[in-house]
């Protein structure tokens, strides 16, 4: 995923995300019992990725890729 995003390719670093979510079932649950995580700084990033890949804000993914590492 970091690849795609530091080439500017949205739609594989879509596919990444999506692949990671789908090959990491605790991850998917985290994410959907937690909508707002307030105390992991590191979750809220990796939302706020996922948000900005579904949006379609390149610029924003690449930011919030950077805050959950």
């Amino acid at each position: 995923m970091e690849n795609a995003l530091l080439s500017g390719d949205l739609a594989a670093a879509r596919e990444a995300f999506t692949r990671l979510i789908e090959d990491s079932p605790p991850l998917a649950e985290l994410l959907s019992k937690n909508p707002f995580p307030r105390d992991n700084f590191r979750l809220r990033a990796f939302k706020k990725l996922g948000r900005c890949l579904t949006n379609g804000d390149l610029q924003g993914a690449k930011v919030a890729a950077e805050e959950y590492q």
